[in-house]
């Protein structure tokens, strides 16, 4: 049986809920996509450390050089 498009979209979003995420919509001026770009990496890579550290790696170490 074929799915309509709302029930792919339902579908998808059910999974990323599954999977513990959120969803999140902002509104930004222009000007300010660059430092959002830089935040949301700078949390990317705060999350892989913490990830890292469980596993047992060393905290101080990092790839980028920081």
């Amino acid at each position: 049986m074929s799915q309509t498009p709302a029930q792919r979209k339902a579908a998808e979003r059910q999974r990323q809920k599954d999977q513990g995420r959120v969803a999140v919509q902002v509104w930004i001026d222009p000007a300010d996509r660059v430092k959002l770009a830089r935040y949301i990496k700078r949390l990317n890579e705060r999350a892989t450390r913490a990830e890292s550290m469980a596993d047992g790696g060393n905290p101080h170490t990092s790839s980028q050089g920081d």
